[in-house]
């Protein structure tokens, strides 16, 4: 069998038509979001930013670390969060240098109650722009370096860094 047809088998296997009415799932964390993706804040004003995620399932917590503040000013003493069911919503204090487009990266972690010792990840992004967000977002663009490499074999990598003591 070839990769080709073993790539085929997988996705029909895993689509809602071979499970009748049952959809399916991206693996990782079970997060919902309850609010905005996209925030939009005044340049050089410090904002407060209510992280819209929550747990998806009663009985889970979430951990979310920040990973990755691509040139937004993160003013907060505290870059973990732990969120269980029915928690206020978790702030983060930034501050947008200059007009344009940022990235927020955060690793969320679901663990159940019984399952302490388990969980699953999953890298969850928020965009915030500053001013119109299009003065600088080309230089901001050209400053980051992309996510996505290629290796010698022409396979693209997506890569993010963990925090050492995140886990």
């Amino acid at each position: 069998m070839t990769i080709k047809h073993l790539v085929l088998a997988c996705i029909c296997a895993c689509s809602p038509l071979a499970f009748g009415a049952q959809t399916t799932v991206k693996p990782g964390a079970d997060v919902i979001s309850a609010g905005p993706h996209t925030f939009h804040v005044a340049v050089a004003d410090v904002q407060t930013l209510e992280l819209p995620f929550a747990p998806a399932s009663p009985g889970e917590s979430l951990q979310l670390v920040l990973l990755k503040s691509n040139g937004l000013e993160v003013l907060s003493t505290s870059t973990k969060w732990v969120i269980s069911e029915g928690d206020a919503p978790v702030e983060l204090l930034v501050r947008a240098p200059s007009p344009g487009q940022y990235r927020l990266q955060f690793l969320a972690r679901a663990k159940t109650r019984e399952q302490q010792t388990e969980s699953l990840s999953r890298v969850l992004g928020l965009m915030v722009v500053a001013g119109d967000g299009k003065t600088s977002s080309a230089s901001l663009q050209k400053a980051t370096p992309s996510p996505v490499t290629q290796r010698a074999d022409g396979t693209r990598v997506i890569s993010f860094s963990v925090p050492q003591d995140s886990h």
